[in-house]
């Protein structure tokens, strides 16, 4: 299934300061967020390329309201800890409360 949503951006080390930009992780933007095969996934609208993070690379999920730079008015951000060559990386999505309260149940 497959949920509306917002990336938010990829901070390095929870900094917000410091993005990270590989494989169409810079770009912010509206789009789709599923979980399939094992991995989280998000597509941009009006992008072809779609932002992968495996299970496996992911260390903690957490939530804030605030990440990368941008305050989401009191609305839950999912924030996917993970690790990409020996970098710790946050990855923030806005998503509807509901659906961020099924994902922390689930994993």
């Amino acid at each position: 299934m497959r949920i509306l949503g917002h990336y938010m951006g990829t901070e390095i080390n929870e900094k917000w300061w410091y993005r990270y930009a590989e494989s169409g992780f810079f770009a912010r933007g509206k789009g789709e967020f599923w979980i399939e095969n094992d991995s989280f996934f998000f597509q941009k609208y009006l992008i072809n390329s779609i932002i992968e993070i495996p299970f496996e690379k992911v260390k903690e999920l957490k939530t804030g309201t605030w990440h990368a730079g941008q305050w989401s008015a009191n609305k839950p951000i999912l924030k996917i800890l993970w690790v990409e060559e020996e970098t710790i990386l946050s990855s923030g999505f806005l998503l509807p409360k509901k659906e961020i309260d099924n994902i922390l149940l689930s994993f």
